[in-house]
């Protein structure tokens, strides 16, 4: 995996029917073709899964037995409440370290995105000066962040207080993101502390260092003011992601979005020029122009 590119992995852990919109999803993946994705489901890897995209099946016992195992106490998921996951995804980087080792940079990441060129924002430089990386302003995100693997930063994590307890709880305690969040921004300190530490050089600064200062993606407020917008939609263009001004993005989380949607045309994308998101649906636009139309349903395998 070693080059002078850092090599890079985003990993998922997910349990029950794929989403309406996984062509989409790997589509968008395909034209990443130097970041991997390695997810874990229950569900068989897909057809016209993209080289970039690894898959290995697991249930939710081998999920909790190997989780307790790396973790060195009991940890465990209920099928029914596999949410509880989001709890987890900052310690992927232990609980798949056998997976993820050979990379530079390991991530976390959702399935409810369509990427945009990653390589735009994960940059060389990012990469070079960080240990973490987040694509959310002064927040951490579960649904993009990155670790650098040879800094072990789960390590830092079971140390805090109460983190047993904490993954222990079968509800979602909102690790990934609130209370790292709060970690991370203590650790700072006030407004004059942190001008104090970003005038330090990058050798000098406290570990892990961590690059969040700019919002790379569509948020819940972003996403609920879309029909404010000109364009009205979020869309991917052969390779790139835009919001409704056309500024572009990493990638496109419709979270929120994804709650309205009814309709999802992702069928056939080998003549793909442009993807269109908004609270309607996700509808691809082929050489023709013309999109196509469906109505929604759930899959377990996506077509070739």
């Amino acid at each position: 995996m070693k080059s002078e590119q850092q090599s890079i992995v985003l990993v998922n852990c997910f349990f029950g029917a794929l989403p309406p919109w996984m062509n989409a999803f790997l589509l968008s993946c395909s034209y990443n073709k130097s970041i991997f994705w390695h997810i874990f489901s229950d569900r068989p890897k897909p057809n016209g899964c993209p080289s970039n995209v690894l898959w290995d099946q697991i249930s939710v016992s081998e999920f909790n037995e190997r989780a307790s195992s790396k973790l060195g106490f009991s940890a465990e998921i209920r099928p029914e409440f596999a949410y509880k996951l989001c709890d987890f995804k900052p310690f992927y980087g232990l609980i798949f370290d056998d997976f993820l080792k050979e990379y530079d940079f390991w991530g976390n990441c959702d399935l409810d995105i369509i990427w945009g060129d990653l390589r735009r924002f994960l940059t060389a430089r990012s990469l070079r000066n960080a240990e973490i990386i987040t694509a959310r302003r002064r927040k951490m995100a579960g649904h993009l962040t990155v670790y650098r693997t040879a800094a072990r930063i789960h390590e830092q994590f079971l140390a805090l207080p109460n983190i047993r307890e904490l993954l222990q709880d079968g509800d979602y305690q909102r690790f990934d993101e609130v209370r790292l969040t709060r970690h991370f921004r203590e650790r700072e300190g006030n407004r004059a502390k942190r001008l104090l530490l970003h005038c330090l050089p990058q050798t000098l600064r406290p570990k892990p260092r961590i690059e969040w200062e700019a919002e790379w993606t569509t948020g819940a407020r972003v996403q609920m003011d879309l029909p404010t917008t000109p364009r009205r939609c979020f869309s991917w263009q052969s390779g790139r992601t835009f919001d409704g001004y056309g500024k572009e993005l990493a990638y496109i989380h419709f979270h929120y979005l994804k709650t309205k949607m009814k309709r999802f045309d992702v069928d056939g994308l080998q003549n793909c020029q442009k993807i269109v998101v908004d609270e309607n649906g996700i509808v691809a636009e082929r050489w023709s122009g013309q999109p196509r139309h469906q109505k929604a349903m759930h899959r377990s395998a996506i077509d070739a």
